[in-house]
């Protein structure tokens, strides 16, 4: 991986890059986001599809047309083939792991010899066992989603507290109200924060 690919990333990134020993080398893993232990270990990685789209918000103006004003990012979107024949992990245990991390919620970094894919989430897996590719052996599409994790939200107070919830209101006596009275309530108007 060149250096200014490197610069891109997080620094959390290129930490997880330099203790899994990426950055050039021809490694291909799977392992629990964040650390340097394989989550599963096929007997190798066949192939991998990769998918990153944005969208184009659009808003109609007049005489048909529209004009566009944002574009959003899209979480990628990956299918990997695995194989397993037994030779890192027994098949059954191989396809019983891919079923936990496939129930599970927690994360897993993808690592390739050119980028480190992180906070990706196993969403599907298919898997096949054919006479003609060996019978021992089982080849897996595994489908995984990146998972965009939001910042914890961040509050200020200028001072006052401003409500402009009508049940915050303090209560206000309005006298003795019979059937068939109309009552007028009006509330202050809100004050901009």
């Amino acid at each position: 991986m060149s250096a200014s690919a490197l610069a891109v990333l997080s620094t959390g990134a290129q930490e997880v890059f330099n203790l899994l020993g990426i950055g050039g080398a021809t490694q291909w893993a799977i392992y629990s986001a964040g650390s340097s232990d394989p989550a599963i270990q096929p007997d190798s990685f066949k192939e991998i599809d990769f998918r990153s789209d944005a969208r184009v918000c659009d808003y109609p103006m007049e005489a048909g047309s529209f004009e566009s004003y944002n574009k959003v990012m899209v979480p990628k979107d990956f299918r990997i083939q695995l194989v397993c024949s037994g030779q890192n992990m027994s098949v059954g245990d191989f396809l019983q792991q891919l079923e936990v991390m496939r129930q599970s919620t927690n994360l897993y970094d993808i690592a390739t010899p050119d980028i480190l894919y992180q906070n990706c989430s196993l969403v599907r897996a298919d898997y096949k066992r054919t006479s003609t590719n060996g019978v021992s052996m089982v080849t897996v599409d595994a489908g995984f989603q990146e998972i965009r994790q939001a910042g914890d939200p961040t509050y200020s107070s200028s001072g006052a507290i401003n409500s402009a919830s009508p049940s915050a209101a303090s209560p206000e006596n309005l006298g003795t109200v019979h059937p068939g009275d109309t009552v007028t309530v009006s509330f202050p108007p809100e004050t901009p924060q």
